[in-house]
């Protein structure tokens, strides 16, 4: 009894993703029915062309998904050979769609853009070697508005950096709105609440920041940070 073909029961999904943010895991779904299933093993490649002629052997990634983290700007093609091993030694293989992500520049055009780069910046993505582009003039309206980045000291220190370069091509960010208290909440506020290593360049802000110790409009707690 030969080896059964395996068949693909869910193929690799393209997608877009801004620079600097992580990658959704890549997976595809097979099975092998009937006689001559074994069992099924996985292997994905890259490949620059989009054909599976040229494809190289990524190592280690021999799961049913692939990890991609983050990647520069750029387009990225994969795509996975599943194969059936039957009686130790007979295999088939079926090979899935190559899937295509595309990484673009990342830029900020509206107010929820400007809450899903803070809320990155504040579960640890500090955009290092990235450059965040304002699109357009932004009003918070006088909203609650999210900190780019996070220092805060209780018994020990949590800390989010903004590393990356923001641009804000002369473009404002206005209405702002953001009043943190409090012995733990009241230190390093500003609209970047925390930078290392960091550009802000190009942008005007206004509105009301306020807070207890270091507290800037646009910066709190600047470390090694250049402003222009």
């Amino acid at each position: 009894i030969p080896a059964a073909k395996p068949t693909i029961t869910k193929q690799p999904v393209s997608a877009i993703y801004k620079e600097g943010f992580r990658i959704s895991l890549m997976s595809v779904e097979a099975e092998v029915q009937g006689s001559g299933a074994g069992e099924l093993s996985y292997q994905w490649y890259a490949t620059d062309t989009g054909s599976v002629a040229d494809g190289v052997a990524l190592d280690g990634e021999t799961d049913y998904y692939l990890r991609l983290g983050s990647l520069d700007k750029g387009t990225y093609r994969y795509y996975c050979v599943v194969t059936n091993t039957f009686e130790g030694e007979k295999t088939a293989s079926v090979t899935s769609d190559v899937a295509v992500i595309n990484v673009v520049p990342f830029t900020i055009a509206s107010v929820d853009e400007y809450n899903q780069f803070a809320t990155a910046v504040c579960n640890g993505n500090d955009f290092a070697g990235i450059t965040v582009s304002l699109e357009c003039d932004l009003d918070f309206e006088n909203q609650e508005t999210e900190m780019v980045g996070l220092y805060t000291r209780t018994s020990y220190v949590t800390k989010c950096a903004f590393s990356g370069i923001f641009d804000g091509q002369g473009h404002s960010i206005s209405g702002v709105n953001i009043k943190r208290y409090g012995e733990v909440e009241g230190s390093n506020v500003g609209l970047f609440g925390y930078t290392l290593n960091a550009e802000i360049k190009n942008l005007k802000v206004s509105g009301v920041v306020s807070g207890e110790a270091y507290v800037g409009g646009v910066v709190g707690r600047c470390e090694k940070t250049s402003l222009s």
